[in-house]
């Protein structure tokens, strides 16, 4: 950030946030603005990095996949239960590439997931 040049910010709001009568705020100096923001509580609780915002969206991301896999690996292991396919079940939990052939067999996901 040291390296960035000065920037200006515009928030153009449809609420007067700041509650000082004006739609438009404008703050010439970064460093400045984010002083200022910090002092406010009700900022200050808002505020969140970048890099805090990527973490969190990662983490989202990243259980909605588990809960996706697990979901389909239920399944998978419902039906070959269901056809009476134990050693089809068995092998599936040894060898990913069988099991990914078992989930496209099944209609689970498409050949190309």
């Amino acid at each position: 950030y040291s390296e960035l040049k000065n920037s200006i910010i515009i928030f153009i709001c449809t609420f007067d946030e700041f509650k000082c009568g004006r739609h438009l705020y404008t703050f010439v100096d970064l460093d400045d603005a984010v002083k200022e923001v910090r002092k406010d509580k009700r900022w200050r609780n808002k505020l969140m990095t970048v890099e805090e915002y990527a973490k969190a969206t990662a983490k989202v991301a990243s259980k909605e996949a588990t809960e996706a896999t697990t979901e389909r690996i239920n399944l998978l292991n419902q039906k070959l239960l269901a056809d009476n396919r134990i050693d089809d079940l068995r092998k599936s939990t040894e060898d990913k590439d069988f099991q990914h052939q078992l989930m496209v067999e099944y209609g689970i996901i498409d050949e190309q997931n």
